[in-house]
């Protein structure tokens, strides 16, 4: 038997914080949520850290904001890898200094 629980959702866009890094976790609602929060993309650049999904249709509306998809593995970082259940996103600007720290 399933419960239905009532959840308020609020928009990310409107909260007043500058986060570094966002995990998404919303079991194929990735793209929902970032439309929620496109404000904070464009403003923050934050790193996201999403669940793997068969179909990534959150990919789309990053792509569009410059971010690049990442593994990380055994404390090393590989661009434009998925990772074994979770995958990075990073914000173009901040790349070089990702791949400095976990090469």
């Amino acid at each position: 038997m399933t419960t239905a629980y009532p959840v308020v959702v609020i928009p990310r866009d409107g909260q007043h914080t500058t986060p570094d890094l966002i995990k998404i976790d919303v079991q194929g609602f990735e793209a929902t949520v970032l439309r929620g929060g496109l404000e904070t993309i464009r403003k923050d650049r934050p790193i996201f850290l999403l669940e793997n999904n068969k179909e990534p249709t959150h990919e789309e509306i990053l792509f569009a904001e410059d971010y690049r998809r990442a593994a990380y593995a055994d404390g090393k970082i590989t661009l434009d890898q998925i990772g074994k259940k979770n995958t990075f996103y990073l914000p173009q600007e901040k790349v070089e200094s990702v791949k400095v720290r976990f090469g």
